[in-house]
């Protein structure tokens, strides 16, 4: 490879896990992205919210849903967006925002309280298999106040569909 005339060298890694091993040819191009076909993360906003379940993190803006997390305390915050981080498949850079968050975290925090009976969001779930999101979908049918389980959930959703 050369640059004008002058030969190019094939950089060594410096991290201690890969000493001795090349990095990829592509990056030492000048010029060239390192990878032109990984698309550009997407914007997801967080906020940390007390509600009558506990604490948890909302993933989302507006209207739009993206995730939940239960469970997570004040000291556990940047723990809860790692974990989300990896359960978004690296989809999303999470940028913590109770401003664009805000609305959604009302709506859940009356729900829960009991002073809503249903949501006006719109929910992403394109980070999930076709399975998890079927029953994502059943357990949102069920009603405010009832419980079912998967398999009761799942069952009433076949013979809705049949």
């Amino acid at each position: 490879m050369t640059d004008h005339g002058r030969a190019l060298k094939r950089p060594r890694s410096t991290t201690p896990h890969s000493r001795g091993r090349l990095r990829s040819p592509r990056a030492a191009i000048p010029g060239r992205p390192r990878d032109a076909a990984a698309p550009a993360p997407l914007r997801a906003y967080y906020a940390h919210v007390e509600t009558p379940f506990g604490p948890m993190l909302v993933v989302g803006e507006g209207k739009l849903l993206l995730a939940i997390k239960f469970g997570v305390t004040a000291n556990k915050i940047a723990q809860g967006v790692a974990d989300l981080h990896h359960e978004l498949h690296g989809k999303y850079t999470l940028i913590p925002s109770d401003t664009k968050v805000r609305a959604l975290a009302k709506q859940l925090q009356d729900y829960l309280a009991g002073k809503r009976t249903g949501f006006d969001v719109e929910l992403d779930l394109s980070h999930v298999t076709p399975f998890r999101r079927d029953v994502l979908l059943a357990c949102a049918r069920i009603p405010r106040g009832q419980v079912r389980t998967y398999g009761e959930a799942l069952a009433e959703d076949l013979r809705e569909q049949c």
